[in-house]
């Protein structure tokens, strides 16, 4: 489920009114549902894959839910791009920057406080044959411009 912030607020976002929630790509010929969800000025929108949530540690505990919140919130006054930076180097710390066990995807959308409506995009990519230096960043204009169409779908509340 994604994880919005807004204001000093985190929650994660629930879909159940429009059906059973399958991850993208997991099964051939699955119809996914559209759902629509406005955002507001200073919001955070954190997408990502299970392996951001299930590194674990040296003791097999995961990172969690609870730990990528207090993450995006401790650094939430900073750009996408330094969120992203910070989440990513908070899941290689805990995990002791160890191999990774999943692929691991992290998207942020910020809705930029200076200009309502225009949303700040960073995303990054690690594969459990990454090396250990982090999570390899996509440029955030070439992000941008291959998402165009999915960003459309959201839409900041005026």
């Amino acid at each position: 489920k994604p994880l919005l912030q807004r204001g000093g607020d985190s929650f994660l976002i629930d879909w159940s009114e429009n059906g059973q929630h399958l991850p993208l790509g997991a099964r051939a010929a699955t119809d996914y549902h559209e759902q629509e969800l406005p955002l507001e000025t200073g919001d955070i929108l954190v997408l990502y894959t299970d392996g951001v949530i299930e590194g674990c540690d040296v003791n097999d505990e995961e990172f969690g839910i609870k730990r990528l919140r207090d993450a995006v919130r401790s650094v939430s006054n900073r750009s996408a791009d330094e969120i992203r930076k910070h989440v990513c180097d908070e899941i290689h710390s805990y995990t002791g920057r160890a191999e990774l066990a999943d692929d691991l995807t992290l998207v942020i959308v910020k809705v930029d406080e200076q200009e309502k409506g225009m949303h700040e995009t960073s995303s990054a990519a690690a594969l459990p044959q990454a090396d250990s230096s982090g999570c390899a960043s996509q440029d955030s204009d070439d992000f941008i411009a291959q998402t165009a169409s999915a960003k459309s779908r959201y839409s900041s509340k005026q």
